[in-house]
């Protein structure tokens, strides 16, 4: 299967013990195949100190899943959270996988409603992988302190061309981290 970012791209700028895969146990919880997929031979990285923190469920491949309590606190959900597994957190925010269309969803911090994120788990990774190769042009702790202007411009450009969905929320998660980025540069 051809996804937006595959193994060998993740390592070529992820250490590989950062990327955290499921096994097949743990992965039997996620009908959506391309996801499952995603999530055993793939995976997601694990890197605190960056953008994504993987959760603990994940990472011990004890997944819950089921978010009823999403609903009755957000009745109107045009979404079913009862397919729900916590992926861990992006900025202050929760991120969870719907388990059966490997959507990916955004439960905000302050409470407010949960949103559309990432159309698909591919995209979520490849806009994690994004931030990490574009990290030399804005982040001053790496690199040689030479950067090529315009990060935020060029990351919101590629994520837009891959998830035109990543931005339909104006306070989006992913506006929250390029908001960061634009910062990182002044």
């Amino acid at each position: 299967m051809a996804y937006l970012v595959d193994r060998a791209q993740l390592e070529s700028v992820f250490p590989p013990e950062v990327l955290v895969t499921l096994d097949e146990a743990a992965a039997q919880d996620i009908s959506h195949g391309p996801t499952r997929d995603f999530l055993r031979h793939v995976g997601l990285p694990d890197k605190p100190a960056a953008w994504f923190e993987v959760s603990e469920e994940v990472c011990d491949g004890e997944l819950e899943i089921g978010f009823e309590e999403i609903a009755e606190h957000h009745p109107g959900l045009s979404f079913d959270p009862s397919h729900w597994v916590n992926l861990g957190g992006l900025s202050y925010d929760d991120i969870v996988l719907d388990a059966s269309t490997g959507a990916v969803y955004c439960l905000p911090d302050d409470g407010g409603a949960p949103y559309l994120l990432n159309r698909s788990l591919d995209a979520f990774a490849y806009f994690l992988y994004l931030l990490e190769v574009e990290r030399p042009n804005y982040d001053f702790e790496t690199g040689d302190g030479t950067f090529e202007e315009g990060a935020e411009n060029r990351l919101r450009a590629w994520m837009e061309a891959a998830d035109d969905t990543a931005f339909s929320n104006p306070e989006s998660a992913w506006t929250t981290v390029l908001q960061y980025v634009s910062t990182k540069l002044q």
